[in-house]
């Protein structure tokens, strides 16, 4: 969750700071990596989130929506389904 929420502030920085050019898409891509590697949250998929929102030209409101509650959701169903239906401990640690 944290891996999204990340690269998600990240790409949004960048692109209101220094726009949307070849470059800063690159800069976005790799500083997301680089503070996902620092916080300890790397998820690949993440990777993807600011090239996303550069490209796609989205606002700060998409940070919450859909990528933090998305996250959320997402985590919330799998903390059912393991506790729930498979009885197996989820997640394995927390941070």
């Amino acid at each position: 969750m944290a891996g999204h929420v990340i690269t998600a502030a990240v790409g949004l920085v960048v692109a209101h700071l220094l726009g949307v050019q070849e470059w800063t898409l690159g800069l976005a891509v790799g500083l997301s990596v680089t503070a996902m590697m620092l916080t300890n949250t790397v998820h690949p998929p993440a990777g993807a989130n600011p090239l996303l929102i550069m490209l796609a030209g989205e606002n700060w409101y998409f940070l919450l929506t859909p990528v933090a509650s998305g996250a959320a959701l997402i985590v919330d169903f799998d903390y059912l389904y393991h506790r729930c239906i498979s009885g197996q401990r989820y997640p394995k640690k927390w941070l």
